[in-house]
């Protein structure tokens, strides 16, 4: 996922805990006043959840505020590394200190094997290229959300019959809702930062490092403090080429995972990126 898009949901929550802790202020100091009836000791409760609402705000704010810059950071040191691997591409081979061996480069993909989070390859992509390798996807993804959406429709029939004795029809209605919430978000998000520019002839550049993935320039993480590598595999049933990539994050409920997919020029880019991949991350 766009990292761009996560942060905006970042400061959709920080306004969400804001407004709520706004709206319980008030009704907490007017609760006070009848203290020390019972009334007033709600007051006191509902002061300290707005108070724990505000703090909230103010920490998803931080944080926000530190990822976003170190999200700047990371793709200037991105760049930095690229602007360096394409001068060395006028010459046959890559020499740097931060690099372990000397890399043929006469190709039109560069490799570092260095620690951290060093660029791993980077190339392009034709624009023409990238609408096949968009339209796939859009095909994948939307079969994929089509069978998740049935289950939550399914199962939240089933669970609002049991559980609240509602109506079929209105259980279905509940479920059905929340299935296209989810479905509509999960496609709007997955999608955003690979949708093409039907009008471009530009190439589209893809980086990929050890933790992230730069698409035409709007980071993508998929190993850092709170997310994981998981696996890589190369899709070659399809035109162009794909690797996908699979992560996964800690929820309340256990782990969950999901797939990041990036068209390759051929094979061996692809052996190339999930060898160090797997050489990087395990």
């Amino acid at each position: 996922m766009d990292e761009k898009i996560r942060e905006k949901a970042s400061l959709f929550i920080t306004i969400i805990y804001l407004f709520l802790g706004l709206m319980l202020l008030p009704i907490a100091i007017g609760m006070l006043t009848a203290l020390p009836e019972m009334i007033g000791f709600l007051g006191v409760a509902l002061l300290i959840s707005s108070i724990l609402f505000f703090y909230s705000a103010i920490k998803q704010f931080a944080s926000n505020a530190k990822q976003k810059k170190a999200n700047a950071n990371f793709i200037q040191q991105i760049n930095k590394q690229n602007k360096i691997t394409n001068i060395a591409k006028q010459h046959d081979t890559i020499v740097n200190e931060n690099i372990d061996i000397a890399i043929d480069c006469s190709s039109s993909l560069s490799y570092s094997i260095n620690n951290n989070n060093s660029v791993i390859a980077n190339w392009q992509l034709s624009n023409e290229d990238w609408i096949k390798f968009y339209k796939n996807e859009k095909k994948e993804r939307i079969t994929s959300i089509i069978i998740e959406v049935f289950w939550i429709l399914l199962l939240g029939t089933i669970l609002l019959k049991n559980t609240r004795m509602a109506d079929t029809l209105d259980a279905l209605l509940v479920s059905g809702l929340i299935g296209g919430v989810y479905g509509f978000g999960k496609y709007f998000l997955t999608m955003k930062s690979i949708s093409p520019d039907v009008n471009s002839t530009e190439n589209k550049e893809i980086c990929i490092t050890n933790s992230s993935i730069l698409i035409n320039g709007k980071l993508n993480i998929f190993n850092d403090e709170t997310r994981w590598f998981k696996s890589a595999k190369l899709l070659d049933n399809t035109n162009p080429l794909v690797v996908e990539i699979t992560f996964g994050w800690k929820t309340r409920r256990g782990n969950t995972y999901d797939e990041i997919r990036i068209p390759v020029n051929n094979k061996e880019t692809a052996n190339n990126i999930i060898s160090s991949l797997y050489k990087k991350n395990n």
